[in-house]
């Protein structure tokens, strides 16, 4: 497989997907194009692909929380949507449940 260097760098900063990660896997970036066997490729794609679609209780929980706290904060002047905490709730939420 070969395609644009550019093309496949977007795609790894959307999939979260580190430069040493692709390398390690056998993946090669070469005069502005990206070079890597199809089926390895392939198979690295469904592996972060999967991961990037897990959603977890955490998540869930703040698509209902973030907009109301949204409402609160133009409400009351306030900045709650930015604390800090739902983020850390969040995160412990995913991990006892990661995929609903």
């Amino acid at each position: 497989m070969k395609v644009p260097e550019l093309a496949i760098r977007n795609q790894m900063a959307r999939l979260k997907i580190s430069e040493e990660t692709v390398l390690s896997r056998g993946g090669v970036f070469k005069d502005g194009w990206y070079e890597m066997p199809d089926e390895k490729h392939k198979e690295m794609m469904r592996e972060f692909s999967a991961k990037s679609r897990q959603f977890g209780l955490g998540d869930a929980v703040a698509a209902i929380a973030q907009p109301i706290a949204k409402a609160i904060d133009s409400v009351a002047g306030t900045n709650i949507q930015q604390c800090g905490g739902c983020q850390q709730r969040k995160e412990a939420l995913n991990k006892l449940v990661p995929n609903l």
